[in-house]
């Protein structure tokens, strides 16, 4: 680090005071340099060389092995370092376990505020609960046909009732979420079917479009009626 730039700065900023070269210096840091740039060329060379022969080997048939990919280290300012993920995962787990016997919405709502408010299990992720909780009311055949969007209930319900102190307020705030959801769905059930029905009419009563097939088979049959 002394040869490197932030150790050469003093010494440069004295030789342009007095006026002098500074040449040994400058010849120090352009060879640092020059170090630095051929070290990381290396690296990228020898990242490409891994690729291609990577690349030879698939379109030869032979069996490559998937990459994995190197996890990255994580930001103390924003992630706690602390955090087990693979615990809580865990104890989430048994808390589906311990809930089989619930009825299939009550333990919806109880494994959502596990997720998002009691257990915590990602830290940056709490939207994945109701995405799993979706899932689980399909498995269950609640909503055997679709993914049920808890969101859009969810955000009819006031905060204060989410994120109360009182568990009991927050599963019955999970609950309406729930329902408010469901009531959702159907209003856009009925919209999508009264949309359907209108384009039906429309169609039904609009001049056929000259590439309809109903067109073409009534002038193939006067056609041939001429003929006749």
């Amino acid at each position: 680090m002394a040869l490197a730039g932030p150790g050469v700065a003093p010494c440069r900023r004295r030789n342009k005071k007095t006026g002098k070269a500074g040449g040994w210096n400058s010849v120090v840091e352009a060879d640092v340099r020059d170090d630095i740039e051929d070290e990381l060329l290396a690296e990228e060379f020898a990242e490409i060389d891994a690729v291609l022969a990577r690349s030879s080997k698939i379109l030869s048939g032979a069996d490559v092995p998937g990459r994995r990919d190197r996890p990255e280290p994580q930001n103390g300012l924003i992630y706690d370092l602390d955090w087990n993920k693979e615990e809580r995962l865990a104890e989430w787990q048994a808390v589906i376990a311990g809930t089989s016997d619930q009825p299939i919405v009550l333990r919806g709502a109880i494994l959502l505020k596990a997720w998002s408010y009691n257990i915590e299990v990602l830290q940056l992720a709490a939207w994945l609960g109701p995405l799993l909780i979706a899932a689980l009311l399909r498995q269950e055949g609640l909503a055997a046909n679709h993914l049920a969007c808890r969101h859009l209930g969810a955000k009819n319900i006031p905060r204060e009732r989410r994120r109360a102190h009182n568990r009991s307020d927050r599963l019955l705030a999970s609950l309406d979420a729930i329902h408010d959801a469901a009531l959702v769905g159907l209003k856009e059930h009925d919209r999508l079917l009264m949309a359907k029905s209108q384009m039906e009419r429309n169609s039904a009563t609009a001049a056929p479009a000259p590439n309809c097939p109903t067109w073409s088979n009534s002038c193939c049959r006067g056609h041939l009626s001429r003929e006749a």
